[in-house]
């Protein structure tokens, strides 16, 4: 059974949790973008974990005692959230972990107030595997694209590292639909 824990802010006090956190997310994403960076592109570090666990952004997920995945969410405005840095231990995956996240984060922002969640996926123009079945995960979960850009015009100083040319996808989701 998958417990999903929100993260408060002194728990960023924890430098094994932090570090814990932040392998685990960069861990999760250097294998799912594993063909499209020449180099290592480490998605977090540890002060921006901190900080995010400090701004109450965080929300862990555990399987017993073991931590087993994490999500980072956040209000743009008024009535949009965001959602990121969404990670599932590779020994874990297929467990309905990164589910039970998203939906925590659904939950709370619609909590707050929002009425829209968001995210940002990287798409390769030459469709992946792991990545084509993650674009439709989301899409199951009734995320549709509302726009697209080349990573270049978005993060210009990544896109040199790149081994092929991607796309940042934005995706939306209605949380009344929840």
């Amino acid at each position: 059974m998958v417990t999903v824990i929100p993260l408060a802010a002194d728990a960023a006090q924890d430098l094994t949790l932090v570090s814990r956190l932040t392998d685990l997310i960069n861990t999760a994403y250097t294998i799912a973008e594993s063909d499209l960076w020449s180099k290592e592109m480490p998605r977090t570090n540890m002060d921006e974990t901190h900080h995010a666990i400090t701004e109450l952004q965080v929300a862990t997920a555990y399987v017993g005692n073991q931590l087993v995945g994490a999500i980072r969410s956040h209000r743009l405005d008024e009535t949009t959230w965001t959602f990121g840095a969404l990670a599932v231990a590779p020994d874990a995956s297929g467990q309905g972990i990164g589910r039970a996240l998203v939906s925590h984060v659904e939950t709370r922002a619609q909590t707050e107030g929002a009425q829209t969640m968001q995210l940002e996926v990287l798409a390769p123009r030459e469709p992946l595997p792991y990545l084509t079945r993650l674009a439709g995960w989301y899409q199951r979960l009734k995320y549709q694209e509302v726009s697209r850009k080349d990573l270049a015009e978005v993060f210009p100083a990544d896109a040199p590292f790149l081994t092929c040319p991607c796309d940042v996808v934005v995706m939306r989701k209605a949380l009344s639909s929840i």
